[in-house]
């Protein structure tokens, strides 16, 4: 997501086929107080995560919608991507737990952009179009003689899930 956010492209290791299983932190946390508390798991290996199969380049896909930022996705066939696929299977964890995560991956991304300190830099940039303002402009260097220069903000797309929060809609 730093990658979308600040506008530069993604890389995908291997050809962005293989899939993972990716859970929202506070799904993860209540599945493990409940775990904590429950009195029939001593010694119980438990999978805790959404049960779907998300391949990377779906994943980047989404980052892009979340963020409202279209980069560019490059794969690097040449590096080790891992295994092929990996998912969760949560029924142990649903018969033991009741555990069922309730937060999807694009609800997730929203939620880590949101409340994430690292990307707070984003809102003011969001809000100012929101608002039909203009972005700030931004301040860039030149390497070879450290001149500063003032260049205009391109527009950023404003995802519409941040229209609708900025207007006071829950977050869905």
């Amino acid at each position: 997501m730093n990658q979308a956010i600040s506008g530069r492209s993604i890389v995908i290791l291997g050809d962005g086929s293989q899939t993972r299983d990716f859970v929202y932190i506070g799904d993860g946390v209540e599945a493990l107080v409940h775990a904590g508390l429950a009195e029939d798991v001593n010694r119980s290996v438990l999978n805790i995560g959404s049960g779907i199969e998300v391949s990377i380049t779906e994943l980047a896909h989404m980052v892009r919608q979340v963020t409202g930022k279209w980069v560019d996705c490059l794969c690097h066939g040449e590096k080790e991507a891992g295994v092929s696929r990996l998912v969760a299977d949560l029924a142990l964890s649903r018969e033991k737990l009741g555990y069922q995560p309730k937060t999807t991956l694009s609800e997730g991304l929203r939620l880590t952009i949101m409340r994430a300190p690292r990307f707070s830099g984003m809102w003011p940039l969001l809000l100012a179009q929101v608002c039909g303002r203009q972005s700030p402009p931004r301040k860039t260097h030149h390497r070879e003689d450290s001149r500063e220069t003032i260049v205009a903000s391109q527009p950023l797309a404003v995802p519409a899930w941040f229209r609708d929060l900025a207007a006071g809609a829950p977050l869905r």
